[in-house]
C-alpha cells in the first residue's frame, strides 16, 4: 500500500444513531391548526 503525504489516512466515523433524527428538520406542519402550525428540531 502506497500513501502520499497529501492523502487523508483517517476515515470518518459512522454516523450516530440520532443523526437521522437531526436530519429531519420539520416534524409537523399544519397551517390550519390554530395552536401549532409548525414544529422543528434545531441544533445538535
Amino acid at each position: 500500500m502506497h500513501l502520499r503525504a497529501d492523502q487523508d489516512t483517517q476515515q470518518e466515523p459512522p454516523p450516530a444513531a440520532f443523526s437521522a433524527i437531526w436530519d429531519l428538520p420539520e416534524l409537523y406542519k399544519n397551517k390550519e391548526n390554530p395552536f401549532i402550525q409548525k414544529f422543528d428540531l434545531v441544533g445538535r
